[in-house]
């Protein structure tokens, strides 16, 4: 059935032009407009249209197994490490999260960056990656002098298993 005979563009099965104000394929909805949920947010940018509890306007709750405001994840720290995902590589383990010193050639990523380090010095501070806790940043390694970087930081600059620097903020 035809919804509007005096348009040649307007007919069931046509293809729908985004945000136009016309309803072309005669579903009685513009595309830009959908809302299948009733929360105000269009189907083309809301992340579950069939949920009005997930929108990217709401609050994200934690740990409740729900992307409700459609960032891609439920932020949630699962271990207690400090760290949530996606940023957390093993949400199931506290003993893996970003920037933890590295134990090195355990076959275990435990610095999140994708790598079990060994010998190989991948920032090329001259400390091979099983002596240097975090071996993508020249600056931070065994012979790192701590109060020579930003206080506000707080990395393990010197590879001595203490955090450097102090909250600022």
């Amino acid at each position: 059935m035809d919804c509007d005979d005096s348009d040649p563009y307007r007919y069931p099965g046509a293809i729908e032009v985004r945000c136009n104000g016309h309803d072309e394929d005669c579903d009685g909805l513009d595309t830009c407009f959908a809302d299948n949920d009733g929360d105000g947010v269009p189907a083309d940018t809301d992340c579950n249209d069939d949920n009005a509890d997930q929108s990217p306007f709401l609050p994200e709750i934690p740990c409740n197994g729900v992307d409700d405001d459609c960032s891609g994840y439920d932020e949630c720290d699962r271990d207690g490490d400090g760290t949530s995902a996606p940023t957390d590589c093993d949400d199931a383990d506290p003993g893996r999260f970003p920037f933890l010193a590295e134990i090195a050639c355990d076959g275990i990523d435990q610095d999140c960056d994708g790598l079990d380090c060994c010998e190989n010095d991948e920032d090329g501070d001259g400390y091979p990656c099983k002596d240097d806790c975090y071996d993508l940043d020249a600056r931070v390694n065994p012979g790192a002098d701590p109060r020579m970087f930003d206080r506000c930081v707080r990395i393990d600059w010197n590879c001595d298993g203490i955090l450097d620097g102090m909250s600022c903020g």
